[in-house]
């Protein structure tokens, strides 16, 4: 969800980016995201690796970056509702 949101507020942007990769990547590039690209990445095939698959030893070690993660979807929840209400 959090890549479809950002998708939608770098179109308002006027940057045209289709997949999860591109989105983040053009985040990154434009000071929206601190971690960088390859963190959010890391993100997506996490959540490729554990949709489909019930692996404890996977579920495990995902689940020592989920604090991470929250934080990472926190900081752009709140950099996002700021940049919007400046914009109106």
């Amino acid at each position: 969800m959090s890549w479809k949101t950002l998708k939608r507020f770098l179109y308002h942007e006027g940057v045209r980016a289709k997949t999860p990769r591109e989105v983040f990547k053009e985040g990154f590039r434009l000071g929206l995201l601190k971690e960088g690209d390859t963190f959010w990445s890391q993100m997506i095939e996490d959540h490729n690796r554990t949709s489909h698959t019930y692996d404890e030893a996977v579920a495990k070690e995902l689940y020592l970056r989920l604090d991470k993660y929250l934080k990472a979807f926190e900081e752009l929840r709140t950099l996002l509702r700021t940049k919007v209400s400046n914009s109106r």
